[in-house]
């Protein structure tokens, strides 16, 4: 086992995302995992393998060395989100959050909106169940952003991510 320090998530109780499915969240109470950060110089398998055996059933996936410096990015394939999320399945560990990085807001409205629709994708094949959205970057790009967003939830809940 290799040691190192983790970082946890604690997941609270939502609402079910669409009123004909359950949400993976509608279990009540909190779900307390590891983000795979710490081990971000590493495989993530690494990260997976330590996790579960620290006992934890539910994992974040953030950095990794990988060519995109994270576990699932919007530049992965279908077929690498595909392994990620058997990795996660033969180690009992279910993913209720995958950080999705910076979109490609910052070259164009419709670049983001392509970049986020990618990353709810890989999310989907990989059995995440939402995607965490942060470093926006630039305070020039807050209302680009917000429309990125904006036009993507249609489209994750389509896809049943949160």
């Amino acid at each position: 086992m290799l040691a190192v320090g983790g970082t946890c998530i604690g997941v609270p109780h939502i609402a079910a995302r669409s009123e004909n499915a359950a949400s993976p969240f509608d279990r009540g109470g909190w779900m307390i995992g590891c983000y795979t950060r710490p081990w971000a110089k590493h495989d993530y398998r690494v990260a997976f393998d330590a996790i579960a055996e620290a006992g934890f059933k539910y994992i974040g996936l953030t950095g990794a060395k990988t060519e995109t410096g994270r576990v699932i990015a919007s530049a992965a394939t279908p077929e690498w989100a595909r392994q990620v999320g058997e990795e996660a399945e033969k180690r009992g560990l279910q993913i209720p959050i995958a950080y999705g990085g910076q979109i490609a807001a910052w070259k164009s409205l419709q670049a983001g909106i392509d970049d986020l629709r990618k990353m709810i994708d890989n999310c989907q094949i990989a059995g995440v169940w939402a995607v965490q959205m942060t470093s926006l970057g630039s305070a020039k790009l807050y209302d680009r952003y917000c429309k990125v967003v904006a036009e993507c939830c249609d489209y994750a809940a389509e896809k049943d991510i949160a």
